[in-house]
């Protein structure tokens, strides 16, 4: 699904729900729940958050993924960020792939702040 950031602020659900804090390494994390105390380790990524999909040669996109129950979908692209913003996110020094998803960076979640009327 394409979505830009104008459609994501005018949804409740999605801006009441949305993490800053799951990055793809936070949602790689093994997590196992083998008995009901360890249920909390579900809320630890449960929500929306933001990734950057990216291969060599090819235009960065900036994708959503719902996190619900220790299962993870993306939902959709946000086709209105500046490529050239998501380039420069993925190509910093010291920034690692998990399975093609990068961490956005602060310049990105500013841009995304700004744009969900966050600031």
């Amino acid at each position: 699904m394409l979505l830009n950031c104008e459609r994501l602020r005018k949804n409740k659900v999605f801006m009441d729900n949305l993490r800053w804090d799951v990055t793809p390494e936070v949602l790689f994390k093994p997590r196992f729940i083998h008995d009901p105390k360890d249920c909390d380790l579900a809320k630890e990524t449960q929500g929306f958050s933001f990734y950057i999909d990216y291969a060599e040669d090819i235009t960065p996109s900036l994708m959503v993924m719902k996190t619900y129950a220790l299962r993870s979908k993306t939902i959709g692209e946000i086709v209105d960020v500046p490529k050239e913003l998501l380039l420069n996110a993925v190509k910093r020094e010291g920034v690692k792939s998990y399975c093609g998803m990068y961490p956005i960076d602060e310049a990105v979640e500013a841009w995304l702040k700004e744009r969900l009327g966050l600031k």
